[in-house]
């Protein structure tokens, strides 16, 4: 595979930069309205033409290539995010239940998310009231692929393996990432690395990084198989920046590149077409950006999200065993 063909490749999905939103906010407040009226049925995207790009398989159901997940912080509700000829199209998967509730009006505050090679998906839920005190835990919830069916009427079965307590944010969990088949963490303003169980979410610092001024954000491992994150100096009022580790989870990362004009930034998602993809979701403006970023360089295309995410992640495994089998369509060429 040709790294520089995949990025050359990849750029019509950015041609246009328009957004499709499949479900209006509103939609999300009960389960009778989380339903599925399909994907297909409901593109406009400017072009008809067909390609051969195959499909992604998470629990034996068919995902377009280039599709994204996240999860909606006010009513609980998973996302995916697909990405075709310029379009981002926006569709509910479903409510997820049995979260504990948070000490905010939302349901759920999602800031890191991963997928295992088989499909499962992890995410942390932030700020869970701890029962006798103003500390706030990271629970640790696990997905099954099965559970990923398209059907935004059925709700979507998560299993709460267990947490840790903290006092505040700075240690809050904002990226995730498996690394030798270990899942692994970032704090958010301590710049720790914490290993996650992926069996009781008990956490467990392994290294600290000179990072203190920043807020960071995002864990990816990339095409090239370095791990990549985002920092944001000033709290996110500077320009956001992309980092990397070349030997991770030790080590120091070094900075690849500022993204100029943007804002802070949290999400975070390497994807087999070589480039990287993020989200900024600065509070400081009413438009959030979806970002597709050159890893070699930090050059970048942008084009705007529909509204704010905090994680975001494509199934890597996935998304490279489709790449694999058509080598076909936008950005998929060997």
């Amino acid at each position: 595979m040709y790294k520089a063909a995949l990025l050359a490749a990849a750029g019509v999905l950015f041609a246009t930069g328009t957004v499709a939103n499949l479900r209006a906010d509103a939609d999300l407040k009960a389960d009778s309205q989380l339903t599925e009226t399909g994907l297909l049925a409901q593109r406009t995207a400017a072009t008809t033409t067909e390609d051969s790009r195959g499909g992604v398989l998470i629990g034996g159901i068919e995902t377009d290539p280039h599709t994204g997940w996240s999860i909606e912080s006010r009513y609980g509700a998973l996302m995916y995010y697909t990405i075709r000829y310029g379009t981002v199209f926006r569709t509910v998967e479903g409510r997820i239940v049995n979260i504990e509730e948070t000490q905010s009006v939302d349901v759920t505050d999602v800031e890191a998310m991963t997928f295992a090679d088989d499909g499962t998906l992890y995410f942390i839920n932030d700020g869970e009231a701890h029962p006798s005190s103003e500390q706030t835990r990271h629970a640790l919830y696990r997905v099954s692929a099965s559970e990923l069916d398209r059907d935004s009427s059925t709700p979507v079965q998560a299993e709460r393996l267990g947490g840790s307590f903290h006092q505040g944010n700075a240690d809050d969990l904002m990226g995730l990432v498996f690394q030798d088949g270990t899942l692994y963490g970032l704090t958010y303003a301590t710049a720790r690395i914490a290993r996650v169980s992926t069996e009781t979410g008990a956490v467990e610092y392994v290294s600290t990084f000179d990072g203190q001024g920043r807020a960071w954000g995002g864990l990816t491992r990339g095409e090239d198989g370095r791990v990549y994150l985002l920092g944001n100096p000033d709290d996110g009022r500077s320009d956001a920046e992309l980092w990397r580790f070349d030997d991770f989870p030790q080590g120091t990362p070094t900075l690849v590149a500022t993204l100029t004009g943007v804002r802070y930034s949290e999400a975070i998602s390497a994807h087999p077409d070589g480039y990287l993809y993020v989200v900024e979701g600065s509070p400081y403006r009413s438009e959030r950006l979806l970002l597709r970023v050159n890893p070699q360089d930090g050059s970048f295309t942008t084009q705007p999200m529909s509204q704010e995410v905090q994680a975001f992640e494509f199934y890597y495994a996935g998304e490279e065993a489709a790449l694999s089998s058509t080598g076909a369509g936008p950005g998929y060429q060997q």
